[in-house]
Order: C-alpha cells, then sequence, then structure tokens
C-alpha cells in the first residue's frame, strides 16, 4: 500500500479484530503494572492499528514498516492517544541490525498474518534471527499465520466505502491464475475517485505462502535461538493448536 492507496489500508482492513489480536500479549504481562514496564516492538505495523491497541493496553510500543504512507497515518493515530509509542521507516531484517534496537525489546509481535505474505514468510529464518537480536534476555515473540492455501474466502462482492476526506472507492479482488505448491495470488482491483470526480483504476497483486505448520516449527528449530512456550489456534493462548485448524497462534521464548 504506496501511494494513493495508503489511503484505502484501514478501509480494506475492516475485517480484523485488532483488539482481539494483541490479546496474547497478556498471558504474559498479566497486570498493567507488568505491562507498564515492558516494551514491544511491533513488525510490519502497517498504518498502526495494532500498535495503537498495544498501547492502549499500557505498553511502550514501537512500529517498524517499510511504508512510509503508511507509517504517516499510524503516527496520527497514535499521537491522538498520546502515548508514548513511535514508529519507525525501516525493514524489519535491518531492525535487527540497529544497535540502538539491539536488546531493547521485552517482545516483538507480528500479527494480522503478515507472514502469510509470501515476501515476508520467505525470509522467516531471518526474522527470526532479527528479532532475537531485538529481544531482551527470555524475552517474548508472538505471531500469527493462516494455515493452508487459503487466508480467508475470497469476498464475491465488491467491498464499498467512502472515506472522510471525500474519496470513495470499491475494491474487487480475485483470485489470480498464477498458483503453485508453495503460493497463490490474489489480484486487487480498485476503483477510486474524490468529490465525485473521475474514477481511476488501480490494481495489485499479491503473492500469499501456504503457511505449514511442520516447515514453521522446523524453521524455529534450525535457528536454535528461541523455545516454543504455546501453539494455539486462537489469541488468547488458551486453546491449543490442532491439526487441520486455520488459525496458528505461536509464543516463542529468546534462548
Amino acid at each position: 500500500y504506496t501511494g494513493l492507496l495508503a489511503r484505502f489500508y484501514d478501509a480494506d482492513h475492516l475485517w480484523r479484530n485488532y483488539c482481539a489480536q494483541v490479546q496474547s500479549l497478556e498471558t504474559f504481562f498479566p497486570t498493567l503494572d507488568d505491562r507498564l514496564q515492558a516494551k514491544v516492538i511491533e513488525l510490519c505495523c502497517g498504518s498502526g492499528s495494532h500498535t495503537l491497541e498495544i498501547a492502549k493496553m499500557g505498553f511502550d510500543v514501537t512500529g517498524v514498516d517499510m511504508s512510509a504512507e503508511l507509517l504517516k497515518i499510524a503516527a496520527r493515530k497514535l499521537k491522538s492517544f498520546k502515548s508514548g509509542a513511535r514508529v519507525l521507516n525501516q525493514d524489519i531484517l535491518t531492525s535487527g541490525g540497529n544497535s540502538a534496537l539491539r536488546n531493547q525489546f521485552d517482545a516483538a509481535v507480528l500479527l494480522g498474518w503478515s507472514l502469510n505474505i509470501y515476501p515476508i514468510y520467505a525470509k522467516f529464518r531471518k526474522i527470526l534471527v532479527a528479532v532475537h537480536r531485538m529481544l531482551k534476555p527470555c524475552g517474548i515473540f508472538i505471531f500469527d499465520a493462516s494455515i493452508g492455501n487459503r487466508c480467508r474466502a475470497v469476498p464475491q462482492r465488491a467491498l464499498q466505502y467512502r472515506l472522510p476526506d471525500g474519496w470513495r472507492g470499491k475494491l474487487k479482488i480475485e483470485e489470480s491464475n498464477r498458483k503453485s505448491g508453495n503460493s497463490w495470488e490474489l489480484l486487487y482491483r480498485w476503483q477510486v475517485s474524490k468529490n465525485g470526480g473521475a474514477p481511476k483504476e488501480l490494481t495489485a497483486h499479491e503473492k500469499l505462502a501456504v503457511v505449514s505448520p511442520r516447515d514453521v516449527l522446523s524453521e524455529i528449530a534450525r535457528t536454535g535461538r528461541f523455545r516454543i512456550l504455546r501453539q494455539a489456534r486462537g489469541y488468547s493462548l488458551a486453546r491449543p493448536y490442532q491439526t487441520g485448524g486455520r488459525n496458528l497462534v505461536i509464543a516463542l521464548q529468546k534462548m
């Protein structure tokens, strides 16, 4: 989401339950006092919706993303909440090499099924190494993934919305014919206009990974840097993941 499309990021992701997806942090930081003393880094924070919910819980949170446009939106959200949260325009892999971020965080999160984005999944082992560098001793890393070859059902009808600044949009999501054993693609078609002006047609492809729990666990084992604390199907981490489940949430601890 860059340029004009950054305006529509939140509208395109209304289906996400951001509040529920950050609940997993409460398992390891159950009291407000715990959270007020803890620092969290959110990877691939986008427009900052998860970041904001984490800040509301009391954490000192830093969001990291490569999209400068989305980070401007995130910064506005966090400023309105008047929290001490901040955002950084960095690649999550180079963040691990940033000396100012080394051994600084009690927890790291990668939520909203960001791991299902193919370029991110392809670098999962490198992400684990980067996170390990940023976490304090015994720090926690929580991430989620949609299991199998569908992140969610592709909506049959176009998504329509109107933004407060006069922009109106319509988004149609289609499955692309570009498929392989470990990936599949979606084609996004937007038609957007402002204040009744001429519509603009925009398109984008998104390559998604077919995520396997076995492959994820194998990558974790290969790094030798984390131990697995929980494998859950929900964000409260109370229900263990079972084979065939569609949602996987894993909590790791730095060794």
